[in-house]
């Protein structure tokens, strides 16, 4: 039990090391590049709204999602050794 908890929090760690690498060095990029498309094909979409919504997703969503994913799959390859 102990192992398995120690195994899901190295897990956990690790994905929120990957989702603060994807707000820290992706997301200005991903946002540059994200504006000049809109720009582009000017579908009158609002870029600040989209640009809003990224930014939640990588703040917010990201870290959950890659904190969930890193412990499940901490705990299903490292688990199985022991």
């Amino acid at each position: 039990m102990t192992d398995t908890l120690t195994l899901a929090t190295i897990g956990i760690c690790a994905g929120l090391l990957l989702a603060l690498f994807g707000n820290v060095v992706v997301l200005p990029f991903v946002l540059r590049w994200q504006s000049e498309w809109l720009r582009s094909c000017r579908r009158g979409w609002d870029r600040e709204r989209a640009a809003a919504a990224t930014t939640l997703a990588y703040r917010f969503l990201m870290p959950l999602v890659f904190a969930i994913v890193g412990a499940d799959a901490a705990v299903s390859i490292f688990g199985e050794v022991q």
